[in-house]
């Protein structure tokens, strides 16, 4: 449950450059080792805490994989990637909040 915030943090903002992929990865690989362990027990308490870890280390190195890659998109045309700066380019704003584009 601690690591609720930090998937939330990473998730609204789109920043995970503070993580390392090769932890990502490794914390996957070793979720996916465990597993053969977990299955082997009788249905209980450790199968939820186990598929939370899971889906929580599946679901912070997809973002990463997805967001760094959609940044580099953005970066080779040119153009600023706003997502990290908390602009609202859907609605016209730079990000400066009181700038408005024309």
């Amino acid at each position: 449950m601690s690591s609720l915030p930090m998937v939330a943090k990473a998730m609204r903002t789109r920043d995970l450059s503070s993580y390392s992929l090769a932890n990502l990865v490794m914390a996957n690989v070793g979720n996916l080792v465990y597993a053969v362990y977990v299955v082997s027990l009788p249905l209980g308490p450790v199968w939820g805490l186990h598929a939370f870890n899971g889906v929580v280390a599946a679901t912070m190195l997809v973002g990463y994989v997805r967001f760094r890659s959609a940044g580099r998109r953005s970066n080779r045309s040119g153009r600023r990637d706003h997502r990290h700066d908390g602009a609202q380019i859907s609605r016209g704003r730079t990000s400066a909040p009181h700038t408005w584009v024309k």
